[in-house]
């Protein structure tokens, strides 16, 4: 008999903890706000590093997100690989540690892989993972200071697991919050079976016991029309269970092509009163 009422308390006691999970889920800030990041960010840099420029935003690619934040307010975040083809972010010139700095307020960095080959959906590669995004960030910091920093990340290939996201939240660059896919895809940034059926219905997910938050990357813009994009917003925007979390990415090699995309974006999200921010200061 006490055995069977130790049994009974248990059981409610874990009800108690997944109906907790889910209320804190339900709770998460609902603010609209809108954001941009872009995914294998690196020859920018290494073009910086290596070409006589006098501002960092006489690069095509930075030029691009320095007209949209002037004209509309956007806010993006570059997510690193930390080498490529030879060039590691170790050799990022520090000319522009000072105008990065100043811009800070709308254009940060983040983690995304060591390189283009990484995959962290094995725990055997954690440990490589914590190594990487640790370089990674004090890199950053060297070539563009503190502030620039933003630690909510998209992984490459929207990998990593668990276990990694609490090591890599007790690093001293403590991890924020993940992006998760844009698709419905099985492995999802560790998500479990009933973690995904939230986020896809919901658009975002807090793990309350392990103080993990995930958002979804809404809409990958590398191939998007203007048209497309036109109808998918004035869908999200009529819709009522998204999450009025405007999560758009798209890649380093796509973004200058499609900056005509990118603008006429940035118009109907200011037209709609939308602000643009960072997902990090939107984390419950």
């Amino acid at each position: 008999m006490y055995i069977k009422k130790i049994l009974i308390i248990f059981l409610i006691s874990l009800l108690i903890l997944n109906c907790k999970k889910d209320e804190d889920l339900l709770n998460v800030p609902t603010a609209q706000y809108a954001h941009f990041s872009v995914d294998d960010v690196i020859s920018a840099l290494q073009d910086v590093s290596n070409e006589n420029y006098e501002s960092i935003f006489d690069h095509p690619f930075f030029s691009v997100w320095k007209g949209l934040h002037d004209n509309y307010g956007a806010t993006v975040t570059f997510n690193l690989f930390y080498s490529k083809q030879g060039f590691d972010l170790s050799q990022m010139t520090e000319k522009f540690k000072a105008q990065f700095m100043e811009n800070s307020y709308w254009l940060k960095f983040s983690f995304h892989a060591g390189d283009v080959n990484e995959n962290y959906n094995s725990s055997e590669n954690n440990a490589n993972a914590i190594i990487h995004y640790n370089n990674t960030y004090s890199q950053i910091i060297r070539f563009a200071g503190q502030e620039s920093l933003e630690t909510f990340c998209r992984l490459h290939f929207f990998s990593g697991n668990k276990d990694l996201f609490i090591s890599l939240k007790q690093t001293v660059y403590g991890l924020n919050g993940i992006h998760t896919a844009d698709d419905f895809r099985e492995l999802n940034s560790g998500l479990t079976q009933q973690e995904l059926d939230s986020i896809n219905k919901h658009n975002k997910y807090y793990d309350a016991i392990n103080k993990l938050y995930y958002i979804r990357s809404e809409r990958r813009l590398d191939r998007e029309t203007i048209t497309e994009v036109t109808q998918s917003f004035q869908d999200n925007i009529s819709s009522t269970s998204d999450s009025k979390i405007y999560n758009y990415f798209l890649h380093e090699a796509t973004a200058v092509n499609q900056s005509p995309v990118l603008d006429s974006l940035c118009k109907l999200i200011v037209a709609e009163g939308i602000k643009f921010d960072f997902p990090s200061n939107n984390i419950p």
